[in-house]
């Protein structure tokens, strides 16, 4: 960078800070700015959110913000630990599961800070469902705040379109299913070589249940409904036919590991999707947008694209899912306002450049999505942010081993779909009641 754009970038940073600077000394009471130590947990790298700490710093004299980097594998362990000892950080950075199953050791913002409607207004949809709790008095109250959306998109390598004749990814999942068979190929002893789709099992499919939820989804299926009940294997009159969406969801799902199925593509001896994936040897995948750069690292020659998850039809309304990981503050901080202030700061639509650096995510707020992005695969992380759900699953933890075992049990032909659809219902009711 020359010596001008140097000046022009730090007279545009100095600007911003001092709009925040101007902004928040007109704020009293509760909303006025309170420097404090506090300290952040969270699994992102260090540098990534450096430079939004060090902003903050210096807009606010006095504050200061340590961020403490934690492995992944035992994150949500390690937070839980250092809670119980009265040890733990002021604010912890966590996905929408682990944070919603532990909001009895997080602190609400306050409605002085942050309403509801302010919240609605401001990040996408999605965010409502994940972060809108019960306080377990009768109450919805925000427990975090989303810091980017990182949605499931279709994976697919454009070489083995090239070979079998296909010019576009699906769009819809009569044209999946039909991809997936074409892209198929075998051996002569009748073993999988080239896998079409990576579907049907859970064991060895990473994002069996973030599947899983698109299908439901689309299909009206939800864990858990306002009024306390679920659809899941409820049954519904459409039309003169008295139907089970999610039987139907199921058994699309499963078809893919049937080897008596022409959906047939997936099985146990299979790697994870995303190596497959990456040794050019599977068509297509679903996963998260933010595995890309890894998938690049991989195999920087493998030609490949993503694409929005397929839908019913074409003119269904679009719906699919994404993981947003969001902020949160510790029931029992010293710091409870300087806490909220800081994660509100973080959250703003003007942080997320510096924020989500070189990351293939999209902004969680509308007002970043309104506008145009330079950004990698922007018009599908866009749509795909806006278009996303989340099921309303308040026990995760305990509703994705007992989908796992269905899944399992009917791929390994030790249930039927009717059957295992409608214990897992029965289930799935008694937990959510």
């Amino acid at each position: 960078m020359n010596e001008k754009k140097k000046i022009v970038v730090g007279i545009i940073i100095f600007g911003v800070l001092i709009i925040f600077a101007v902004i928040f000394s007109f704020l009293g009471g509760d909303n006025a700015l309170v420097p404090a130590n506090l300290t952040v947990w969270g699994t992102m790298p260090a540098k990534q959110i450096a430079p939004a700490i060090g902003e903050y710093e210096q807009l606010l004299q006095g504050a200061h913000i340590d961020y403490v980097e934690q492995r992944e594998e035992n994150f949500v362990s390690t937070v839980l630990n250092a809670l119980a000892a009265g040890t733990g950080p002021d604010l912890w950075i966590m996905n929408p599961d682990d944070l919603r199953i532990h909001t009895d050791k997080m602190l609400p913002i306050p409605p002085t800070l942050f309403t509801a409607n302010e919240f609605r207004s401001t990040f996408i949809d999605a965010a409502t469902t994940m972060y809108m709790l019960p306080d377990g008095s009768g109450n919805t109250r925000i427990f975090a705040l989303p810091l980017w959306s990182d949605p499931l998109v279709l994976y697919w390598n454009r070489s083995l379109f090239n070979t079998a004749g296909i010019a576009l990814p699906p769009t819809t999942w009569d044209s999946f299913l039909d991809f997936s068979q074409q892209l198929t190929t075998r051996d002569i002893n009748g073993n999988i070589v080239i896998a079409g789709s990576a579907l049907g099992r859970a064991n060895n499919i990473s994002r069996f249940r973030e599947i899983l939820g698109v299908l439901f989804l689309q299909q009206g299926v939800d864990i858990k409904n306002p009024d306390g009940s679920t659809t899941f294997g409820a049954k519904e009159r459409r039309g003169d036919a008295l139907l089970n969406p999610t039987e139907s969801v199921v058994r699309f799902y499963t078809d893919f590991a049937n080897p008596g199925r022409g959906a047939y593509t997936w099985n146990p001896a299979l790697p994870d999707p995303e190596q497959l994936f990456a040794e050019g040897r599977l068509g297509m995948m679903f996963e998260y947008s933010s595995k890309i750069n890894k998938i690049i690292e991989k195999d920087p020659h493998l030609a490949f694209d993503i694409a929005r998850s397929p839908q019913i039809s074409e003119s269904a309304v679009p719906v699919t899912v994404s993981s947003l990981p969001g902020i949160t503050v510790n029931k029992f901080t010293r710091s409870p306002i300087a806490a909220w202030q800081f994660a509100l700061w973080l959250t703003a639509p003007e942080q997320a450049k510096t924020l989500l650096g070189d990351m293939t995510v999209a902004p969680a707020t509308r007002a970043r999505l309104s506008s145009n992005s330079e950004r990698p695969y922007w018009p599908i992380l866009q749509q795909s942010t806006l278009q996303a759900s989340w099921l309303n699953d308040p026990l995760p933890n305990k509703t994705t081993p007992i989908l796992s075992e269905m899944i399992e049990n009917i791929a390994n032909g030790a249930a039927i779909v009717e059957t295992a659809v409608r214990d897992t219902g029965i289930i799935i009711q008694q937990l959510v009641r």
